[in-house]
């Protein structure tokens, strides 16, 4: 029996936090038809490399998200209003996030 990795994961954007401690990782994850698109919060500290937390995932296009750093450790994440929604932590390693589903016509591409 031959096994294949169902999934093909892409970066699509980086966020770093004003102060350049924590790094927000947008990426999306096709597994058949609809794509998943998952946020990680990291510290870019050497000493805390492994860190990373799986902080939102939602079915959506990567492409009609956004990120936004509202000050050191406040990010928001904004989406198309309709998208479905299936994590979304409210707070990561001392990092508030806040969620803004928006009329897909107001959210920017991800060019964070």
């Amino acid at each position: 029996m031959l096994l294949a990795s169902c999934c093909d994961k892409t970066v699509l954007a980086t966020a770093d936090s004003p102060d350049q401690y924590y790094r927000a990782v947008l990426s999306v994850r096709r597994c058949g038809e609809q794509p998943v698109t998952e946020l990680m919060l990291e510290p870019r500290s050497f000493w805390h490399f492994a860190n990373h937390q799986l902080v939102w995932v939602a079915k959506a296009p990567g492409d009609h998200v956004s990120l936004n750093w509202q000050g050191e450790n406040n990010l928001t994440v904004s989406y198309p209003q309709h998208t479905q929604v299936t994590k979304a932590e409210p707070l990561s390693m001392g990092v508030a996030l806040h969620y803004q589903p928006t009329d897909s016509s107001d959210v920017a591409q991800s060019g964070v």
